[in-house]
């Protein structure tokens, strides 16, 4: 009888074992939805799956072997059964002691993050560590290997120069007086530029009178505000440049409770798990090993044009703006995304509300210190190319691409494309016309430069490149100087 019975649990587990492994080729021979994960920048495993599914895969084939392995040599299917208790407890405080290491590792990793930057005690008001020159380095290529089927890797180094000074910002030589501050986020500081490449440094150069560069990234009109009220009295300026980033200094997110301090208990774990300074370098070395592995599956596949391609969507990034220059650009879907809300949505959303709130506030605090204000409306890459895009793609392929996050429905979708992109420029131009503010657009120089082949913003980077500077600097200049 028992001899029975042990036949029949042998039997039993070779039968786990088998429909494991049979679920691990499932589990295998599915893979993500790839243009998604491109069209949201985001990395792809092994030429096929996503970050989370392949954590999955990782650990069904680590149950999967265990049970085959125990349905082999004979072993109870639970691991834990076949260990003695002095090995259980090893184990235990080995996992303990990983956790423990875990733990100091990223307390050390965000002590050493955060000495790059003073915070204020409200986390509304920052700058960089004062008095301080480095050197930095930038490709333009993709942030992960699997990308665009038309992608191209061998972009050169550039290489920075970034010297910040005793306030905390980005100034190469001090001044008694300046003729403006310039207020913004990383467009204004100038990132992956050279300090004399940056349009602030340039524009000094061009008036012939130092420009005061107040600009930090990351930040948004709420910081901009504070920066300004801070060190707007200790500069002595004659104005102040606002410089808005439509990418970024509407969204909703720039006013939610964590950015003044407030910070829910609820929220707190998810948002200390998704800060951890351990994710970038985890994410480094899981794009050096594993994604670079079948990374170029579609790169030379002309079937991706065929709309029943897996990567269809993404197919025609990187845009190609003029042929015969071969400026290219490439931004995830979310940004296009954006362009489809209209004046009515755009006037109710709490990004828009409190942004014109810190403008009058910024406004009113430049007529107390005596500055003339001038709002710089700096564009993001799609509204600038967008008539080219909607000239060029097709409505069937911009419905594929929005569709990998969220479908745009309805007819008419260039036509809405076009409308709406202008709508932030539009009522931010009315609002400035009300309260009697200087509006500067720079959607409109950038667009033609575009247009003539210069490669004003990088290709896979939302940021304006030295030539794209250039342009700006040119374009302010011009406009400051007809003034005096």
């Amino acid at each position: 009888m028992r001899g029975i019975l042990k036949f029949g649990n042998t039997c039993l587990k070779k039968i786990i074992a088998l429909l494991s492994l049979l679920s691990l080729f499932c589990l295998l021979a599915w893979q993500s939805d790839l243009a998604y994960h491109v069209a949201q920048k985001r990395m792809v495993l092994f030429g096929r799956y996503n970050e989370a599914y392949t954590v999955l895969l990782f650990f069904a084939a680590l149950i999967s072997f265990w049970l085959c392995f125990a349905a082999i040599t004979d072993r109870k299917l639970n691991p834990l059964a076949n260990l003695s208790k002095t090995t259980l407890f090893k184990l235990t405080a080995l996992f303990l002691s990983f956790l423990i290491a875990l733990i100091f590792a990223d307390l050390l990793l965000r002590i050493r993050k955060n000495r790059f930057y003073v915070f204020s005690d409200d986390v509304t008001y920052y700058h960089r560590l004062p008095n301080q020159r480095y050197q930095g380095s930038f490709r333009d290529r993709p942030k992960y290997p699997f990308s665009y089927p038309r992608s191209r890797f061998d972009a050169e180094e550039l290489t920075f120069n970034f010297t910040i000074d005793a306030y905390g910002f980005r100034n190469r030589v001090p001044a008694e007086r300046y003729s403006w501050i310039a207020v913004g986020d990383s467009f204004t500081e100038g990132s992956l530029v050279s300090d004399e490449e940056v349009w602030v440094d340039r524009l000094s150069q061009k008036l012939d009178f130092p420009v005061y560069n107040c600009g930090i990234s990351g930040s948004s009109p709420l910081n901009y505000l504070a920066f300004f009220s801070k060190h707007g009295k200790n500069i002595a300026a004659d104005g102040a440049l606002f410089v808005l980033y439509e990418g970024n200094d509407f969204r909703d997110s720039n006013y939610r409770a964590e950015k003044k301090g407030k910070v829910s208990c609820y929220s707190l774990p998810l948002r200390y798990l998704r800060s951890t300074p351990l994710r970038p370098p985890l994410k480094r070395l899981a794009a050096k090993y594993f994604a670079v592995i079948g990374s170029r599956r579609f790169a030379n596949d002309a079937s991706v044009k065929d709309s029943e391609h897996p990567m269809y969507p993404v197919s025609w990034l990187p845009f190609v703006v003029n042929q015969e220059k071969q400026n290219a650009f490439a931004f995830d879907v979310k940004s296009l995304q954006e362009h489809l809300k209209n004046e009515e949505l755009l006037q109710k959303s709490k990004g828009y509300r409190e942004t014109i709130r810190l403008i009058k506030e910024f406004q009113l605090l430049c007529l107390k210190e005596k500055k003339k204000m001038i709002l710089v409306y700096a564009p993001d890459l799609p509204h600038v190319i967008m008539p080219e895009i909607c000239r060029k793609v097709s409505e069937k392929q911009l419905h594929a691409f929005l569709a990998t996050r969220k479908s745009a429905r309805g007819e008419n979708l260039k036509e809405k494309l076009l409308r709406n992109s202008e709508a932030k420029e539009r009522l931010l131009k009315e609002f400035c016309q009300k309260e009697e503010i200087e509006f500067l657009s720079l959607t409109e120089v950038l667009r033609e430069k575009t247009c003539e082949g210069i490669q004003t913003y990088y290709c896979y980077d939302q940021h304006w490149t030295a030539a794209g500077h250039k342009v700006v600097a040119e374009f302010l200049a011009e406009k400051l100087q007809s003034q005096q």
